[in-house]
């Protein structure tokens, strides 16, 4: 299952990158993918996704809402758990290349960046309506990751970055703390998480952490610290500043 997965994911990505050099006739580094610094990138990704993540176990571990206990692992499923972060990589990355590396920019040019966003984001939300345990709370987390991502992509303008974001996000979910993905469940997992809550919007119920309050005041706080610093640096679009003429 998971080679017919790998091979989607890289036909889907190879289908966009000929769309984009044949059709369009832009280089892959307008996708956001630049030679340089590529794996700084991707390991600076990973790093903020997996804090992410860690973060939201914390809130769920500090208020009692679910309870983690070690999996003790022979060599051979350690093995496995270490060979799934490629995997990951390329499941985000692809994800992130269609709706962030390419629907964003290309709904931004003939709208505004507001839509792009707003496009991408739902999109992105959409993509998991059907997906086991879903929940509305759920789908407006996946939507706010999706404005997260839309925002990280104005800061860096890196699409390494957000593969890495991405790919670490499900990778700590699923193999470290063994949480239901979006709710699909992994095949082995650091450690075992036992819910303790019935309260499907402070635990994410069926769907996973994701799902969880507790994920969307991460994902919010993650978002008004890129915008702070989007406007700190100067870089903030107009079409994105509330200006006092705006709200009188």
């Amino acid at each position: 299952m998971i080679f017919i997965q790998l091979f989607l994911f890289f036909f889907i990505s190879l289908a966009l990158f000929l769309w984009v050099k044949c059709v369009e006739k832009r280089p892959f580094s307008s996708l956001g993918f630049f030679k340089e610094n590529w794996f700084k990138e991707l390991g600076k990704g990973f790093l903020i996704g997996a804090a992410q993540f860690s973060l939201i176990v914390v809130l769920l571990l500090m208020t009692g809402v679910g309870r983690l206990e070690l999996n003790h692992l022979s060599l051979e499923p350690f093995l496995f758990i270490i060979a799934l972060i490629p995997f990951w990589m390329l499941q985000g990355g692809t994800e992130e290349l269609v709706t962030r590396g390419w629907l964003f920019p290309t709904v931004t040019a003939k709208s505004n960046i507001l839509v792009g966003i707003l496009i991408s984001a739902s999109l992105f939300g959409a993509l998991h309506l059907l997906n086991p345990g879903v929940t509305l709370l759920s789908i407006v987390n996946i939507i706010l990751d999706g404005a997260f991502a839309c925002f990280y992509m104005l800061k860096t303008d890196n699409m390494w970055g957000l593969a890495g974001i991405h790919g670490a996000w499900n990778f700590v979910q699923g193999n470290i703390y063994g949480i239901q993905v979006s709710g699909q469940g992994a095949e082995a997992s650091v450690f075992a998480y036992n819910t303790k809550s019935n309260v499907d919007w402070l635990s994410g119920g069926a769907f996973g952490a994701e799902g969880s309050i507790f994920t969307s005041l991460v994902l919010i706080l993650s978002i008004f610290y890129l915008y702070w610093s989007l406007k700190k640096e100067d870089k903030l679009p107009a079409a994105l500043q509330f200006r006092k003429s705006n709200l009188t």
